[in-house]
């Protein structure tokens, strides 16, 4: 059976696909793995990424110019941390930290078999940093949003596994400009190679969200690869590619994360 610990979510900042539920330990690159971590084991994993955005798909799909002049890019990098801890083999909390959000999760493990395992997550989201809120009227990004999840786990041998999620997320108040809800589904796949030292990646992420007016839909295709050469200290990096979409932008990125456990 693959050691969940020995496998971590590379975050990916390039859109907002797997933003709403993080900080609990994780799987190759965008989904997470039923599995908790070893009881009382805690991991550290600073992440740096950066994206290129230039183009963007219209309602129907056509992709168009970001920018009048075809020249110009917008160009993003960020720096983020994530801590988790387990209390047991079915219990798991976390948190992740950006300079402009925090998110709090936790993960619960109802189902542990040897081939499969299936596991629940919840988490919240809270605006980080200083700033001046009117109650009355929040900016989007001073909105918090909860999200719930569905995890399905399954090693097809020692060396070779699949992590399927399903996410939900809703706001607690509304704004101009924020999403009325957003539905998340992701399927991970990995293989080890080199006597389980190297993990080869890649991974699929659908977004749907119920805007306004319309709705917003973006398919990610992101490959990767995990360097696991001592059992506590392993790092993943991979890039990110949106392949097809609707109101939303078209990305392009590469993430890189360094994974301590304790």
């Amino acid at each position: 059976m693959i050691k969940p610990y020995l496998i971590v979510l590379s975050f990916c900042f390039v859109i907002p696909l797997f933003g709403q539920i993080n900080g609990i330990s994780a799987s190759k690159i965008g989904s997470f793995n039923a599995r908790t971590l070893d009881p009382y084991v805690a991991e550290f994993e600073p992440n740096y990424g950066i994206t290129h955005t230039k183009e963007q798909w219209d309602a129907d799909g056509n992709l168009i110019p970001l920018y009048q002049s075809r020249d110009s890019v917008s160009i993003a990098g960020m720096l983020a941390f994530r801590v988790a801890y387990s209390f047991s083999h079915t219990f798991e909390v976390g948190a992740f930290l950006s300079s402009s959000s925090s998110n709090w999760a936790a993960k619960y493990n109802f189902l542990n078999k040897e081939k499969y395992a299936l596991g629940l997550m919840a988490g919240v989201t809270l605006p980080f940093g200083s700033t001046v809120i009117d109650r009355n009227n929040r900016q989007a990004s001073q909105v918090r949003n909860y999200g719930l999840g569905l995890i399905g786990t399954f090693d097809f041998n020692e060396n070779a596994s699949i992590d399927i999620n399903i996410q939900i997320q809703d706001y607690f108040s509304s704004a101009d400009g924020l999403n009325q809800s957003d539905r998340f589904f992701s399927i991970d796949y990995g293989h080890y190679i080199n006597q389980q030292t190297i993990l080869l990646a890649a991974s699929f992420g659908y977004q749907h969200s119920s805007l306004q007016v319309g709705s917003q839909e973006v398919l990610t295709f992101s490959p990767g690869i995990s360097f696991e050469m001592n059992p506590r200290y392993f790092i993943v990096a991979n890039g990110s590619f949106s392949l097809i979409g609707k109101n939303s932008q078209k990305s392009n990125g590469f993430n890189v994360a360094w994974t301590i456990t304790f």
